[in-house]
């Protein structure tokens, strides 16, 4: 059985000049939350399912999480706060220790960290994209026995906005 990672970009959220609020704080927007609930229905849609989520636990990014989690039916208990994810670097992202019993994970988090993930984890001769937009999935198939190895993936699901 493959394994699968969903690189899942945060929604757009407010500017932090015009609402007056920290970096780490800033909510998602109408926009940003009508662009998570469009996202995550397509992945119902296409019959994805997750096993677990693992989010950023900066305001917007775990309201995006929340909105995926929601739609995808996941229960609270295989949604997981991850603090670094704010502003984790590639080897601090490859660390994250997933549930044996996961095959299927959302990462949801920033750029530029989700951007180079994905670059260091796909096989030669696969294009990553040069940015994931904001809202934006980038699903990641792996043998089962090389869980984010780097060089070892095959982009499954290109969602971009």
């Amino acid at each position: 059985m493959e394994r699968i990672l969903y690189l899942i970009r945060h929604a757009p959220a407010e500017d932090a000049a015009l609402s007056g609020t920290r970096d780490y704080d800033r909510a998602l927007t109408f926009e940003g939350r009508e662009l998570a609930n469009r996202q995550a229905t397509q992945l119902l849609e296409r019959g994805i399912r997750l096993d677990g989520l693992i989010g950023s636990t900066a305001t917007r990014a775990w309201q995006t999480a929340e909105v995926v989690a929601s739609i995808l039916r996941l229960p609270e208990s295989r949604c997981v706060k991850w603090p670094i994810l704010y502003s984790a670097k590639v080897q601090e992202l490859i660390a994250v220790r997933v549930s044996k019993s996961w095959n299927t994970v959302a990462l949801v988090g920033h750029n530029p960290a989700l951007t180079e993930l994905a670059k260091h984890l796909v096989k030669p001769g696969e294009e990553a994209p040069a940015e994931i937009p904001m809202g934006g999935i980038l699903g990641i198939s792996f043998p089962t026995n090389q869980w984010l190895w780097p060089k070892s993936g095959l982009i499954v699901l290109k969602l971009f906005p």
